[in-house]
C-alpha cells in the first residue's frame, strides 16, 4: 500500500519505505514535541509525525545492532510483535546503511556508511519501527572485524551456507596434516565455531554443494598422506553427505569424477559434477544416492568455474588445459534437458584460478586469474569481463585495482561484488589483504580497505544477515585458523 503523507499511520496497514534524511537533532525535536503534546492531552499531535520523507532506494540493507534482528530490503517502517526490545518513543539501538555514492567530482564511487537510530511507536497489534539518520564520513572504509577463529587451521577447504543460517566448514589442508577430515560449524548467532562430525575421507581441493533436502554433497578432491609429497596427492572419486540434523557425514555412491571437480545444484534437484581433467561429467541423484554419466565436455580443463544460469543451464569457463598446461579462454554450456554440453562464446583472454559470480541481472562476472605469455610464463591478471546469457557473448569491463588469483568474489545484497584476498603472483604466492567492490552496472572497481589478515585460498560466505564470513586460507608463512566478518 502507498503511504499517505498527509495521514498518520494506523493499525490497519504497514508503512512503505521511509527516507532516513531526518537528522538526529530533528528526531529529538520530534520526541520533544510528542512529549509536550502528551502532557497537554493532544493525542493527535502526540502520534507519529504526519509528514514523512521520501522512500529509500530498494538496494539498501541495514542491520539492527544489539538485538540480532535484521531488517533487509527497503521497509524502513516495519511491523514487529510488541515484544520487540525497544523503548517506545525514544531512540533505540543503532543500525547502519552501507553502500556506494558518487564522489564530489562525480567521477568515481566511494564507500558510504550511514548510522540510523531506531525508534518505535506502539499500536494495538504491534509496533512501527522508524529511524533517524546521521551520516558518517562518506569516505569511511567498510569494516572488516575479527570473529571467532576456527578450531583447526585450514586452506583449500569448503564453506557451505546451510538452510538454518549456519556455515559448514569441511576438510582442507592443515598445518601438520596435508589433508583434513575434520569439519566445523560457524553459528552467526553466537559468532563461534564448533566442531561437528568428521568426513569419512580426508580431502582438500574438493567440491561441496547444498542440496534441496538440506544436506551437503561433498565430492572429489585430493588426499595427501605422509607417504606422498605434499605437492602430489591421490585423487578421490568418492562422495559423502553431511546431514545437519545429525551432524554426521555418511558415504554415498562413488562417481568416476576425481580431483578438482565442480558440483552445481540443478533446478531438478540433481547435482552436476564436472571432472575437467578427464573431460567427463555426471549427475548425482539425491533420492537414490547414485551417479550416472552425462554428456562429456568438449574441452578438458581444471581450475575452471561452473555457474548455474537463470535458465537452468550451467556455464563452464576457463581453466587449465591438462595436456599443455595452459589457461583456456573458451567456454561451454551444459543443457540439462538434452544432457549435453555445447560450446558458447570465448572470454576476452585465457584465465585459470579466476572467480565467477552470478549477478542479480543474470549475467556472470569473471575476475582475475592467470594467463601465460608467449614464453609460457604465467602472470596474474586484473582484468574482468561479463558473460551475457541473452547473447552468449563475453565483454570486457574495467579491471580490478590489483591483479589477483585464488581470490574470492561474493555477490552482496546491494548487487555489488565484494572481492577479497588472493595473490598477486601465481608462481610464488604473495597473499593480499586488500579488498575492493565492483559495481557491475558501471564496470568500476574501488578499494574499500584491508582485511585483518592477508590471505589466499580462503572462503567467503554470504550470511543471512548480509555480512560475509571470511575464513582460513594462507598467508606468507602459515595456514590460517582466523576468521573475520565483512559488515
Amino acid at each position: 500500500m502507498k503511504w499517505d503523507h498527509e495521514r498518520v499511520p494506523h493499525a490497519s496497514g504497514f508503512g512503505q519505505a521511509r527516507s532516513c534524511g531526518t537528522r538526529r537533532t530533528e528526531l529529538r525535536d520530534i520526541m520533544s514535541r510528542k512529549s509536550c503534546a502528551k502532557r497537554a492531552g493532544d493525542r493527535r499531535a502526540a502520534s507519529w509525525p504526519r509528514r514523512l520523507p521520501h522512500p529509500l532506494p530498494p538496494v539498501l540493507v541495514f542491520q539492527v545492532r544489539g538485538h540480532r534482528r535484521f531488517l533487509q530490503g527497503y521497509s524502513l517502517l516495519a511491523f514487529f510483535p510488541p515484544v520487540f526490545p525497544l523503548r517506545l518513543g525514544r531512540p533505540g539501538p543503532a543500525c547502519f546503511v552501507r553502500g556506494l555514492r558518487r564522489s564530489q567530482d562525480g567521477a568515481t564511487m566511494v564507500p558510504m556508511r550511514t548510522r540510523l537510530w531506531i525508534v518505535a511507536s506502539c499500536l494495538p497489534v504491534g509496533c512501527l519501527i522508524g529511524c533517524s539518520a546521521g551520516a558518517q564520513a562518506p569516505g569511511e572504509p567498510i569494516v572488516f572485524s575479527p570473529t571467532d577463529s576456527m578450531n583447526v587451521a585450514r586452506d583449500g577447504h569448503t564453506a557451505t551456507l546451510l538452510q538454518n543460517g549456519t556455515v559448514l566448514i569441511a576438510g582442507g589442508e592443515g598445518t601438520t596434516v596435508h589433508s583434513l577430515a575434520s569439519a566445523e560449524i560457524y553459528d552467526p548467532s553466537t559468532g563461534r565455531f564448533r566442531i561437528t562430525g568428521s568426513m569419512t575421507v580426508s580431502r582438500t581441493g574438493h567440491a561441496a554443494t547444498l542440496l534441496a533436502n538440506g544436506k551437503v554433497l561433498v565430492i572429489g578432491g585430493y588426499n595427501f598422506t605422509d607417504s606422498y609429497s605434499p605437492n602430489v596427492g591421490v585423487a578421490i572419486g568418492s562422495a559423502e553427505l553431511y546431514d545437519p540434523s545429525t551432524g554426521t557425514f555418511v558415504a554415498t555412491g562413488s562417481g568416476w569424477c576425481t580431483g578438482k571437480d565442480t558440483a552445481t545444484l540443478l533446478p531438478s534437484g540433481t547435482g552436476l559434477i564436472t571432472d575437467g581433467e578427464d573431460g567427463g561429467a555426471e549427475l548425482y541423484d539425491p533420492a537414490g544416492g547414485t551417479f550416472t554419466a552425462t554428456g562429456g565436455m568438449p574441452e578438458r580443463r581444471f581450475e575452471h568455474t561452473a555457474t548455474l544460469l537463470g535458465d537452468g543451464t550451467v556455464l563452464v569457463a576457463g581453466g587449465v588445459d591438462p595436456t599443455y598446461w595452459e589457461p583456456r579462454a573458451n567456454a561451454e554450456l551444459y543443457i540439462p534437458a538434452a544432457g549435453t554440453f555445447a560450446t558458447t562464446g570465448s572470454m576476452s583472454q585465457p584465465r585459470a584460478g579466476h572467480a565467477a559470480t552470478l549477478l542479480q541481472n543474470g549475467m556472470v562476472l569473471f575476475t582475475g586469474g592467470e594467463e601465460y605469455d608467449v614464453n609460457g610464463t604465467p602472470s596474474t591478471i586484473a582484468s574482468a569481463e561479463l558473460y551475457d546469457p541473452s547473447t552468449a557473448a563475453f565483454s570486457a569491463i574495467g579491471s580490478m585495482t590489483v591483479a589477483r588469483i585464488s581470490h574470492m568474489a561474493t555477490l552482496l545484497p546491494s548487487g555489488n561484488v565484494l572481492i577479497t584476498g588472493g595473490s598477486d603472483q601465481s608462481e610464488f604466492m604473495h597473499p593480499l589483504a586488500s579488498a575492493e567492490l565492483c559495481d557491475p552496472g558501471t564496470g568500476t572497481f574501488i578499494v574499500i580497505g584491508n582485511t585483518a589478515k592477508a590471505r589466499w585460498s580462503h572462503t567467503a560466505t554470504l550470511l543471512d544477515s548480509g555480512m560475509v564470513l571470511i575464513a582460513g586460507g594462507r598467508d606468507n608463512s602459515s595456514i590460517l585458523a582466523s576468521a573475520e566478518l565483512y559488515e
